[in-house]
């Protein structure tokens, strides 16, 4: 895998977190170590989008909830 091919599957994998899991299954099965520490990473950045947007996700019920109730 080039270099090109990893900046854009780490971007799509913190874009679209789903992304970054499929790939981790499919390195899963794969024997390339290389392609292992790939689906490794892309999974450790689709946890990182996905911790974010679910926390600015509650921070904005939070927010919303708060200035509607008073």
């Amino acid at each position: 895998m080039s270099k090109f091919e990893k900046v854009i599957l780490y971007i799509l994998s913190f874009i679209l977190f789903p992304v970054g899991f499929i790939t981790w299954i499919i390195s899963l099965f794969n024997q390339n170590p290389q392609m292992k520490k790939v689906g490794r990473t892309a999974l450790y950045f689709s946890r990182a989008s996905f911790c974010l947007q679910l926390l600015i996700g509650v921070a904005n019920f939070i927010l919303y909830t708060n200035v509607t109730l008073q």
